[in-house]
């Protein structure tokens, strides 16, 4: 790859694939010095398309041309082809994943939607009008074999599932429904839109949220969603580096300028690993992990998914409890003194119950902890907080 540091550049002609100041903004940033003219100090020269007279003057001069290809390497770090592959890896295990999810018994699939194939070169435009410069060939390849995909499955005993909200429909993911119908624990979600949608006039562009210009604000702004799949988890787009990686922000488009971006191909591969799997994206990617496993997985995201990387089976079981804990939550009274009183009988050593005259019951509890509880409840109250606890009792079971 070219050395551009403490050299003389010139730009000449013009470039699909890289805006010309932000071409020389990272030139710049890589150390090199960007001159308007062609003279004898002069150390290369990249071209685009219809460079004109400094391509005339580089050669008469003896000095270095290279294309825009070497151009966007030395800009991104990486190397390109001269065209996007038609296929990629990630399409190869989505369907594998759909066949395993398919043939299990205890799956039940709500969406699986294909993209169609696309031309490479159709897409680097909408690409360099949003973010100023071409992506590099591992997105190209993922929209050109499909401009994307989607699907969607959870446990069929899932609490949440309903049969007519969450009846299977094959089509491209619809953001307002997934947010809508799919939003909670036990559900498992790959929702990528077309790029048009992505990156077109009705994209979920964060700039909406992030209208000062403070530096927090101004790196914001450069966000744009390309997987949804939570209403408060989105992995989005961004130049880092000279080149387009992914971050993982929240509905609101708040992303963290002190937290590492990864690859596209790397986040691609761990949604496929974690069939699906919202939590394990958002340990591996998302904000603070929640336990030193995921803490440790981050420093080698590729060793941790290929040893620990679950199963179909493990991600039923733990969204199983995910949603008999989340019923368990909704079921609980909103009334202060009967929550209190529930969370206490479920560790309770004893409880006693004794009708009052007035018709009021008060309920004895001894805790766990050698404390007790008392509780005078009317007859609407009773009744809220024996329902609620039979129902916690049966989800817990």
């Amino acid at each position: 790859m070219i050395d551009v540091k403490d050299r003389i550049v010139v730009l000449t002609g013009t470039f699909t694939g890289v805006k010309r100041a932000v071409a020389e903004a990272g030139l710049a940033a890589k150390g090199a010095t960007v001159a308007g003219s062609v003279t004898k100090k002069t150390s290369l020269v990249f071209a685009g398309a219809d460079p004109g007279s400094k391509l005339e003057k580089a050669h008469a001069l003896g000095i270095p041309v290279h294309d825009e290809a070497a151009l966007l390497a030395v800009l991104t770090g990486e190397e390109r082809s001269s065209h996007a592959s038609s296929s990629h890896r990630f399409h190869e295990g989505f369907d594998r994943l759909v066949c395993e999810l398919e043939a299990h018994p205890g799956v039940h699939i709500a969406c699986v939607w294909r993209g169609v194939p696309c031309d490479p070169a159709s897409l680097v435009p909408h690409f360099v009008a949003r973010f100023g410069i071409a992506p590099g060939d591992a997105i190209l390849s993922f929209y050109a074999a499909r401009n994307g995909c989607a699907l969607i499955w959870m446990a069929k005993d899932n609490p949440q599932f309903d049969p007519v909200r969450h009846a299977r429909r094959d089509e491209p993911p619809m953001l307002g429904r997934i947010c809508d119908d799919f939003a909670g624990p036990s559900m498992f979600l790959i929702a990528m839109p077309p790029i048009e949608q992505v990156l077109g006039p009705h994209a979920l562009d964060y700039a909406k949220y992030h209208e000062s210009d403070d530096p927090f604000d101004r790196y914001a702004r450069n966000f744009i969603g390309f997987d949804f799949p939570g209403d408060y988890y989105t992995p989005a787009f961004v130049v880092e580096r000279g080149r387009i990686e992914v971050q993982v922000g929240d509905d609101h488009g708040v992303f963290d300028d002190g937290r590492p971006t990864v690859p596209f191909d790397l986040y691609v591969d761990a949604v496929i690993a974690t069939k699906g799997s919202i939590e394990w994206r958002s340990e591996l990617f998302g904000f603070a992990p929640s336990t030193p496993r995921f803490l440790e997985a981050r420093h080698d995201p590729r060793a941790f998914l290929a040893n620990e990387a679950p199963t179909i089976d493990e991600l039923l079981e733990t969204g199983r409890e995910e949603a008999r804990a989340s019923a368990r939550a909704a079921a609980m009274p909103t009334d202060p003194r009967l929550r209190a009183l529930i969370e206490a009988m479920e560790t309770a050593s004893s409880v006693s119950v004794e009708e009052q005259k007035d018709g009021r019951s008060l309920v004895r509890v001894q805790r766990a902890d050698g404390g007790r509880q008392l509780a005078f409840l009317t007859r609407d109250e009773r009744a809220a907080f024996e329902h609620a606890l039979e129902t916690r009792r049966a989800l817990r079971s």
